[in-house]
């Protein structure tokens, strides 16, 4: 098949896709579209990843405000105008070539955008639509970008002079669907735009979009079009005032694992508790014992520092240089179902404690490249329930429940198992 012929089909692929798309107006225009690209395609963007592929032309995203916002290094990109200028010779450049070919020549996929949704631009540049002419002032910008482990960016609307930004989709499989682009709006509608990346704190989540294999999001630039990506355990690290936040299936196995990370062998558990904190002490092996322990919100284990917060729910109450563990459990304040997460200053231990949250194994490196050094205990949280979690944080982070004690639990060592 020529260049031509592939061009072609590629185009009648996405035309299609896109054919029956209609925007969705709140909170700002956007849409998304599914299998934009033919699967060969879309096969064929994983086998010529110039961020692996190239690594030559990898550059940091906005390398000048990085020093005062470290997380901005780990999102990096490839300019793609600088892979169709390497050797033509080389199959990754000539398949990047096509791509150029079917989205930036004769301004095929800005005119396509344009006709589809002519309405709203013709309201936006009026005269300038006709005969497609506007799209000839349009500066296509062209990159592939990875955001590392760790990345997020506050809410911002991009650059003042963008028309509208597309955002493509290349997961290799489904699972990660909570790290997609979030829409907000801000509280304050006399805030000022522009480029700025604000804070969390003055706006309210509208919306998410699944970051999906093979997945198109659109949205149109304005004034009002605030977006973000979030991390869950950032968000709830940030709320609680600790440097890392590592998610995990549920408090207990939270504390279980800050126990053995430490090597505690000798500990006291409050006589007013959650059964399952004292047996986790017998599964361990550990020497303890019971405590008259008048706790309110949360409880050191005693000799340790190690706090169980299962039922804390205070902005900024994070302890330095402790492990606080959380619940998400169906019936706490942040209601996941099921769920938990160490709170932690320590980088070390962060790193450590998150690796063994899944089976010993580095979140984001493929199953084949692993080379595990540390014992896991398959105690991760699922994708499913982090975004969930992302949601339902905004929708209960100013509100507050009542507080509970020691007096909220039975006397433990009057149970048989403990006697």
């Amino acid at each position: 098949m020529s260049v031509e012929d592939h061009v072609k089909k590629i185009r009648k692929h996405m035309r299609a896709a896109i054919e029956n798309v209609e925007v969705e107006l709140y909170p700002f225009p956007h849409f998304q579209v599914e299998n934009i690209w033919p699967k060969s395609v879309y096969e064929g963007f994983h086998e010529c990843n110039p961020l692996s592929n190239m690594p030559g032309l990898q550059r940091p995203w906005l390398q000048k405000h990085s020093k005062n916002n470290p997380h901005y290094q780990i999102r990096k990109q490839v300019d793609c105008y600088d892979i169709i200028k390497a050797d033509k010779k080389q199959p990754d450049v000539q398949f990047w070539n096509i791509i150029h070919d079917v989205l930036i020549k004769d301004n095929w996929y800005v005119n396509l955008i344009g006709n589809h949704f002519k309405t709203y631009f013709a309201t936006q540049y009026g005269p300038l639509m006709k005969d497609n002419k506007w799209s000839n002032s349009v500066v296509q910008q062209w990159f592939v970008q990875r955001h590392d482990k760790d990345y997020f960016i506050g809410p911002h609307t991009d650059r003042e002079d963008r028309v509208f930004t597309n955002i493509f989709s290349f997961p290799k499989q489904e699972g990660f669907e909570h790290l997609g682009t979030s829409l907000w709006q801000a509280k304050d509608k006399d805030i000022s735009y522009g480029g700025r990346h604000f804070g969390f704190e003055g706006f309210t989540k509208a919306a998410q979009m699944d970051y999906k294999p093979n997945q198109l999001f659109v949205f149109f630039k304005s004034r009002w079009c605030f977006h973000a990506v979030e991390k869950f355990e950032d968000t709830i690290a940030n709320f609680y005032g600790a440097k890392y936040g590592i998610a995990t299936d549920c408090c207990t196995h939270a504390i279980e694992l800050c126990l053995r990370y430490e090597g505690y062998d000798k500990i006291t558990v409050p006589e007013q508790t959650y059964v399952s904190i004292p047996m986790t002490c017998m599964k361990l092996g550990l020497e303890w014992r019971f405590d008259n322990i008048e706790w309110y919100d949360q409880y050191y284990l005693g000799g340790t520092n190690i706090i169980d917060g299962a039922v804390l729910w205070r902005p900024n109450s994070y302890v330095p240089g402790t492990y606080l563990c959380l619940s998400f459990q169906y019936r706490k304040h942040l209601s996941l179902g099921r769920g938990g997460m160490i709170l932690t200053d320590n980088d070390y231990a962060a790193e450590q404690l998150r690796m063994m949250t899944y089976d010993g194994r580095k979140k984001y490196v493929p199953w084949g490249d692993q080379d595990i050094s540390v014992m896991g205990y398959h105690y991760y949280m699922t994708p499913e329930t982090a975004k969930k979690g992302i949601d339902v944080f905004w929708e209960v982070k100013d509100s507050f429940p009542l507080a509970k004690d020691y007096r909220s639990y039975p006397y433990l060592p009057d149970m048989s198992i403990f006697k």
